[in-house]
């Protein structure tokens, strides 16, 4: 996918040529054909497209293809051009987080057997039939839950047609049907329940969320039970099994790995890919002793899958064996302590937001079952290690406490903090606090509750929780707005005169020749060799400190000399706080440290130069509204703003400031903000 994007900024006929690519897969993609007329450089017409689709459309079956892309390629082919324009205009903006736009701007209706996909274009209404795309359109039934309630149990799932919007309830209909192995089946009665989970920034799933209760005691017949989902959507049946959303099954077979019917009979799930069960009679000793045997079998292959990778040292793997030991024979007695384990990274930083809120647990007077996680290699682990509860990466308690922490906090993907081979076993809550906030860079496809990156989130404004429940696919309750722990302990240190410069790396850059040529270079270059620039820092005593990110450190030696007031400092070698407290002013595109800067009301300016050309996520328009005389996209723009800072000591005007509110609260109580949802809400 990422290699047809580029092309589309190079060459829309070489980016259909991908496009074709991807439909011989047979595998339903979303490639986006409309932005070929938003792309900043057009080597192409709209009126051209035409020609191309109609190609495309006589030699390939494009059921494979979302429905916006279906229905931009069916206005072209309609040539109606004017309304393909407005139509892409409108899916840019739903992409966009500070949209005021929602999914009730495009509607389905059915018209006998016919389905029409409908928006507004002026005061007319634009009808695309597609029901034949929705003849052989992916459906999409997953389990996200499932639950053990005395001897009921609970499944809770969505089911929906991907590319189609189900915002009310009257939009799909499901029926379950359960077939037993003499082929008698039953239908059990589905509850609503909408839910968040496959949402994303084009499209809401809510109302194929469903609910159903299987009562043990209906179900006491032996033998193997089918479940099939049938679903009615906009006059097209579908029947389906019901596939595991990530972990799902495995959680459950965890956490209730026996079942018991009228001490009987026990309930089993039967397979891998979609839920079905067995009900088989079973004395409870040898239900005790298959458990024993079957737990020990899977314990032995999770040794089996540590001792056989490579990067696990002989001591970690010898630590991992005895713990996989001692919590089956005593795993149930330390079972209930609640423990919650922070850390930040790949357990190797101190500088963020989770390090932050464990110095402020350690100096609270009861934290004695809150710990840090960092590997021994850290360049401060000995200094750390002083505050007390530290615990280090892939050792004893790292492994033990993996599987019985109540939480597991962390400033990125919070699962990888969890050894792999035990991620099945771990019952933790998993909470992510952002590294910034969440606005200026599209991190959807990263954060998305559907990855499992996490089960709760921290966030620092209203408008970032609204962003994750509507882009993120989270549910409200699980979003909680705190602030960023680390503000709490910002404070200004300001005893020279320096502007730090810190960019945000450009992932389409692999090589030196990329770099090079990249629009990146040239503008970092042209920044920094300024002779406006130089001969300000120059004239009035002012340091500039760039910080190299990690993935430019290999590019440093193609800079070119720079003046002596011009520092280039490795990030990773960077205290970052200290940098923070130290410097002036900021500039950056879009870095998240723009918020620190923020709490310590310091100027900023936001160099923007390439925001637009690629997957932006704010508008060109909210920018000049919200973030006037803050972010600019010339250097020129970028110069004037510097000078006037320096003439004026940096110091940040009250109409400034005022913008900067609206991108995050200025409190700076964050940790006990966060430390009361830790201990009452989660």
């Amino acid at each position: 996918m990422q290699k047809a994007i580029r092309a589309l900024n190079e060459d829309p006929k070489l980016a259909f040529e991908e496009f074709k690519k991807f439909i011989m897969n047979e595998e339903q993609v979303e490639f986006d054909i409309f932005h070929l007329i938003n792309i900043k450089k057009k080597n192409i017409y709209i009126e051209d497209l035409y020609f191309i689709l109609k190609d495309t459309f006589s030699q390939y079956d494009l059921s494979q293809i979302f429905v916006y892309d279906y229905v931009f390629a069916k206005l072209i082919l309609q040539k109606e051009f004017k309304e393909a324009v407005t139509f892409s205009e409108l899916i840019n903006s739903l992409d966009q987080y500070t949209t005021d736009l929602d999914y009730s701007i495009f509607k389905i209706k059915k018209i006998n057997t016919t389905v029409l996909f409908t928006f507004s274009y002026g005061n007319e209404l634009v009808e695309v039939d597609i029901s034949d795309w929705l003849e052989k359109a992916h459906f999409e039934n997953q389990i996200i839950d499932i639950e053990k309630l005395e001897n009921k149990l609970v499944i809770r799932g969505n089911a929906f047609f991907q590319g189609i919007n189900l915002i009310n309830d009257e939009d799909i209909e499901h029926q379950l049907i359960i077939k037993d192995s003499n082929n008698k089946s039953k239908t059990i009665q589905i509850k609503r329940a909408r839910t968040n989970y496959f949402n994303s920034s084009r499209y809401n799933y809510c109302a194929g969320g469903y609910e159903f209760h299987i009562n043990l005691d209906d179900f006491s017949n032996v033998g193997n039970y089918d479940v099939t989902l049938e679903t009615v959507c906009y006059g097209r049946v579908i029947k389906s099994k019901l596939k595991y959303a990530i972990n799902v099954r495995k959680n459950y077979q965890f956490n209730n790995n026996l079942t018991i019917v009228n001490k009987k009979l026990k309930l089993n799930l039967l397979h891998k890919s979609h839920f079905s069960f067995k009900i088989e009679p079973v004395s409870f000793v040898n239900s005790v002793i298959k458990n024993v045997i079957t737990r020990s079998k899977e314990k032995k292959i999770l040794i089996s899958r540590f001792f056989h990778n490579p990067n696990n040292s002989t001591r970690e793997k010898i630590n991992f064996a005895i713990i996989i030991i001692f919590i089956e024979l005593f795993g149930y007695t330390i079972g209930n302590r609640k423990f919650t384990i922070i850390s930040e990274k790949l357990a190797d930083s101190t500088n963020d937001n989770g390090f932050a809120f464990f110095q402020y647990c350690r100096e609270s007077s009861d934290a004695s079952n809150i710990y840090y996680l960092l590997r021994k290699d850290a360049k401060n682990y000995n200094e750390i290690k002083k505050l007390g509860n530290v615990i280090p990466y892939n050792g004893f308690k790292h492994f033990l406490f993996s599987i019985f922490a109540k939480t597991i906090i962390s400033t990125d993907n919070v699962k990888i903090l969890i050894p792999k081979e035990l991620r099945d076993i771990s019952h933790a809550n998993l909470v992510f606090i952002g590294h910034g906030v969440t606005l200026f860079k599209k991190v959807d496809h990263v954060y998305h509750a559907s990855r499992g990156v996490a089960n709760q989130i921290i966030v620092s404004t209203d408008q970032e929780k609204e962003i994750f429940i509507r882009h993120f696919g989270y549910e409200p309750n699980n979003v909680f707005v705190t602030g960023l722990p680390r503000t709490s302990y910002l404070m200004n240190h300001l005893t020279e005169k320096v502007i730090l410069v810190m960019f945000t790396w450009r992932t389409e850059i692999k090589s030196k020749e990329d770099f090079l040529q990249s629009e990146f270079f040239y503008r970092l270059k042209g920044l920094l060799l300024n002779k406006e620039l130089l001969k300000k820092l120059e004239s009035n005593n002012v340091s500039l400190k760039v910080l190299v990110h990690p993935r430019m450190i290999e590019y440093v030696d193609l800079m070119p000399k720079l003046h002596n007031r011009i520092i280039l400092e490795k990030l990773t070698e960077t205290d970052v706080k200290q940098a923070i407290e130290n410097s002036s002013m900021l500039i950056t595109d879009y870095s998240s440290i723009l918020f620190d800067f923020i709490y310590l009301k310091k100027p900023i300016i936001m160099y923007g130069f390439d925001y637009f050309n690629a997957n932006y996520s704010v508008s060109r328009d909210y920018m000049n509204s919200t973030l006037a005389d803050v972010f600019f996209e010339t250097e020129k723009e970028v110069l004037q703003r510097m000078n006037k800072y320096i003439e004026e000591d940096f110091i940040l005007d009250q109409r400034t400031y005022s913008r900067y509110l609206h991108l995050v609260n200025s409190h700076q109580n964050s940790v006990n903000l966060l430390y009361d949802v830790l201990e009452n809400k989660m």
